[in-house]
């Protein structure tokens, strides 16, 4: 006994008491740290799982994190209906198809780009679905934002029976959109119209053509993706009804709606406003806000456009590029130079960014199209949309205004009214 005491004092003296209460102070950070690290990983998990799932695009997407959440949602019921109704939380939505709505405005390269994506067979490409239910100038969506959202709807589910799916079909049919049918190789196949041969030598001719809602959902269906060419959408945010109420559909269906993307193409304003000038667009956009004004310069009309058309591409950048939840993750933003000078390249990585391949038929088109050097035998409905030109030609025509002086008050007028877009999507000045 005397022994044991002995030793437990040497113990004691050998162990500074320091030492004893550094031990206990480490047991205790390190059990806090724990249970931080813990707490910290759950907190993780349930705020932000949903939302990744939301928004990861593809593999090479950077997935994303929203802060505002189910726990830190003002209203967090009106969240959790939204994720009931989209299916996230049970991933109902994982779907291979794609709608995508390529967005932009008018002469800045969509109808090329379409027919780049018209000339995948997987791509079911519709030109312009809107026309005419607003004019050229995008103003009257208010008044048809039923018919609208309906129709996407319709593109998205595959299912066509609503009365704008229904309108729209008809008018394919016989109506004055069926010239758009040329543009869409699906919408132009011998499952819609009989007379095949009419499709190459007179599109506009071509009158044998229907199109029942049970064709349409087949051929919506057997297509990974479903881009549709719009330019006639001056609002981008009203989109965001059509994200929500796309899919609400699902429930009961043997098939999930496609995910919902944007594509965004914006051109140099200077090319542009070229264009539009070189068709006369210029004085019928300034007389249909001011028209009573008959009189009207050249310079007044080009900065009139040129105002519109920047804050237009302003407004829908700003959109496109916030956090905002419907379209984080779902919006992706392209060059019309970049498509024009590298179409190969630019391509490839668009297909790739959508999950899809870059198909022989889209590189013969690319070689027969891009050079001026297409078929002639192949007539286009209407000139000033056709899309067999030399490429790096359009893309640098704009530059002949410089040659004059009256040209190089226009482009230094556009470049007045657009400098902060032009800076933003990287577009040189020359004035």
């Amino acid at each position: 006994m005397r022994r044991k005491c002995r030793q437990q004092r040497l113990c004691a003296i050998s162990t500074p008491p320091t030492l004893i209460m550094s031990k206990g102070r480490l047991k205790v950070l390190l059990f806090v740290c724990l249970t931080s690290f813990v707490i910290l990983v759950v907190h993780f998990l349930l705020t932000t799982k949903i939302n990744a799932r939301e928004y990861k695009v593809n593999d090479r997407t950077v997935v994303q994190y929203r802060k505002e959440s189910v726990l830190e949602s003002t209203n967090g019921q009106t969240l959790l209906r939204r994720i009931g109704s989209l299916g996230i939380a049970s991933g109902k939505l994982k779907s291979n198809r794609k709608l995508i709505l390529l967005i932009t405005n008018m002469r800045s390269g969509s109808t090329f780009l379409g027919k780049l994506f018209d000339a995948n067979e997987k791509v079911l490409h519709v030109f312009e679905p809107f026309w005419p239910e607003v004019d050229d100038l995008g103003r009257r969506w208010s008044a048809t934002d039923d018919r609208k959202i309906g129709l996407l709807q319709s593109f998205s589910t595959c299912h066509f029976d609503s009365p704008s799916a229904l309108t729209f079909l008809a008018e394919l049919s016989s109506g004055r959109r069926q010239w758009t049918r040329y543009y869409s190789t699906a919408l132009s196949s011998a499952t819609f119209c009989h007379d095949t041969h009419l499709q190459v030598k007179q599109p506009e001719m071509n009158t044998n053509c229907s199109f029942s809602p049970t064709a349409m959902q087949q051929t919506c269906l057997s297509k990974q993706a479903v881009v549709l060419k719009v330019i006639r959408l001056a609002n981008i945010s009203r989109v965001e009804s059509v994200h929500e109420h796309a899919i609400i559909r699902h429930q009961g269906m043997s098939h999930t709606p496609a995910e919902f993307h944007i594509l965004h193409l914006v051109r140099d304003p200077r090319g542009t406003i070229h264009s539009r000038m070189k068709i006369g667009r210029l004085r019928r956009e300034y007389q249909s806000y001011h028209p009573n004004e008959q009189n009207v310069g050249n310079e007044a009309m080009v900065e009139f456009s040129a105002n519109r058309l920047c804050k237009q591409i302003s407004y829908t950048l700003s959109v496109g590029e916030s956090r905002l939840p419907w379209i984080l993750g779902k919006y992706f933003r392209v060059r019309f130079e970049d498509i024009a000078l590298h179409p190969v390249v630019q391509m490839t990585e668009l297909f790739h960014h959508y999950d899809m391949e870059m198909k022989p038929e889209v590189l013969h088109w690319i070689q027969s199209n891009t050079h001026g050097a297409a078929l002639h035998s192949q007539p286009q409905p209407r000139q000033s949309l056709q899309t067999n030109r030399n490429s790096t030609l359009v893309v640098d025509s704009w530059r002949i205004l410089l040659k004059s002086a009256k040209g190089r008050k226009y482009v230094d007028i556009i470049e007045k009214q657009c400098s902060d877009v032009m800076r933003h999507l990287r577009y040189d000045l020359a004035m």
